[in-house]
């Protein structure tokens, strides 16, 4: 790899290598969406239940008042964590590196 950053310098400058190094390191993570709603043991939804996702990136958000919420992040596994006070919940779920995954979470309270 240096002998060929190397001859591509001496072409094309080594400003231009420098950008070219840039651009490639510099592409931003492919996010994806996870959709779903959160609900108890019953079915019914859960309004205002705070969800931390814990992956690749690190997202908040809250659920509305029908248990819904969406959430962009990068593609890969996540750690989540549904809480109310005083409950608390932990599952997984994957996010695709692009598109959308839908799951129903279903919580003990």
């Amino acid at each position: 790899m240096p002998a060929l950053l190397s001859r591509l310098g001496a072409l094309i400058g080594p400003a231009a290598v420098a950008g070219v190094l840039l651009l490639a390191l510099a592409q931003p993570l492919r996010a994806g969406t996870l959709e779903g709603q959160v609900v108890g043991p019953d079915g019914s939804p859960r309004p205002n239940v705070r969800i931390d996702l814990f992956g690749p990136q690190k997202r908040v958000t809250v659920t509305d008042q029908n248990g819904r919420f969406v959430v962009k992040a990068a593609g890969g596994t996540y750690r989540i964590r549904f809480s109310k006070h005083p409950r608390q919940t932990e599952q997984r779920a994957s996010i695709p590196k692009s598109g959308k995954t839908e799951r129903r979470f279903k919580v003990d309270w």
